[in-house]
């Protein structure tokens, strides 16, 4: 008995040493106490585990709706500045030279300096109206001759229904000058359309006789590959309609460059040639309308376009007038600001990664941010200024 009492008391104190060295094959040795303290420890964490474990396995197979955020109330005002980035700003639509076909663009620009006329880019189709408008307001003047050529293939079809929804306001500004006079040509490919590519009917002075025709005008086939732009003018030019020997304009609406060599008839010399024979300025104002950015309308809304990645972020949005745009990658950029009605409120250049912009001095509301890169790349975002 003495000697198991022995043994078991030996056996007792080897086990308290082997409690107490960190690593029985070193001789390093800590007290009893702490090594109580770290077991305790990796107890305590033990449990921590556990617990986390079956939290983590609650959640899924739990219903997920209860730990959902509930969307904010309708009168919150997250919700008034979520309204706020929906809101549509009529920024000017971006076309530049650059985006137009080099053939294209070299021939109505030319028929547009030679005869002291002017060129228009339109990328939204239902700018026409405006643009027309426009230019009869800024270049007619009493017994003005005016001619509207028209491309009537299947590309423009939306430009002539906005043609269509907009005459009123062209003529309204044809009767600012007494004794004009109207007529209407309309052309499309003399090779896919043989019989009915072209198209001619004079109104005079009764200039809303071109309503009843433009509610019957029929678009025709072909697209916006080359047309027979120039043997169209031509034919117009010798129906006999200019009478005035003060002011005869031709507006040329087009998105498609004319034939040339054996598929024309005419040339640019021919027709610059013919509008010279009575010695009368004739002038042409054309307008190329993009067939790629027609749908472009205001911020955000570029159904084709040339939008790409750009600005990378903007803080803070809303802001009280003071953010910060953020670059994917430093470049040089063009970048312009707009209010809500469209207008140019602010413009920077920038060559970096980040740059500040100031709006302290404008009213509260709905901007857009525009970057453009090289005239055709470009990205816009909505800022949102708080009061």
């Amino acid at each position: 008995m003495p000697s198991n009492l022995l043994r078991y008391a030996v056996f007792s104190v080897f086990l308290i040493f082997a409690a107490c060295q960190i690593d029985p094959d070193q001789e390093e040795w800590v007290s009893m106490a702490e090594h109580q303290d770290v077991l305790r420890a990796q107890e305590e964490l033990g449990y921590k585990f556990d617990s986390l474990r079956e939290v983590l396995s609650g959640l899924q197979t739990a219903d997920s709706s209860k730990f959902e955020i509930k969307p904010p109330n309708e009168d919150s005002i997250l919700k008034v500045y979520q309204n706020k980035f929906n809101l549509k700003v009529n920024v000017p639509s971006l076309y530049t030279e650059a985006s137009v076909a080099p053939r294209l663009l070299k021939q109505f620009r030319d028929l547009a300096t030679t005869t002291q006329g002017q060129l228009k880019l339109l990328a939204a189709s239902d700018e026409i109206q405006s643009v027309i408008s426009d230019i009869i307001e800024e270049h007619g003047q009493d017994e003005l001759d005016l001619l509207i050529v028209l491309d009537r293939t299947n590309s423009m079809k939306d430009d002539i229904d906005d043609v269509r929804s907009g005459i009123k306001d062209i003529l309204d500004g044809l009767k600012k000058y007494p004794n004009s006079r109207l007529a209407l040509a309309t052309y499309a490919d003399k090779h896919q359309d043989t019989l009915g590519w072209y198209n001619y009917l004079e109104f005079g002075t009764n200039h809303e006789g071109i309503t009843p025709y433009l509610d019957s005008l029929k678009h025709s086939n072909g697209g916006d590959t080359r047309e027979s732009v120039y043997d169209g003018l031509h034919r117009a030019m010798e129906e006999g309609f200019f009478k005035s020997r003060s002011k005869r304009m031709i507006i040329l609406i087009g998105d498609a460059a004319s034939h040339e060599d054996e598929k024309t008839t005419y040339t640019l010399r021919d027709i610059v040639r013919l509008s010279r024979r009575d010695k009368v300025r004739m002038n042409f104002y054309p307008i190329i309308i993009h067939p790629g950015l027609r749908k472009l309308q205001g911020a955000g809304e570029s159904k084709y376009s040339d939008q790409t990645p750009i600005i990378e972020s903007i803080y803070p949005n809303p802001s009280t007038g003071l953010s910060n745009l953020r670059f994917y990658e430093a470049k040089e950029l063009e970048v312009s600001i707009y209010n809500q009605s469209g207008s140019l409120v602010r413009s920077y250049k920038s060559e970096t990664l980040e740059l500040r912009v100031d709006l302290r001095d404008q009213s509260p509301g709905v901007y857009v941010i525009r970057a453009v890169y090289q005239g055709k790349q470009f990205d816009q975002r909505k800022l949102i200024l708080k009061p």
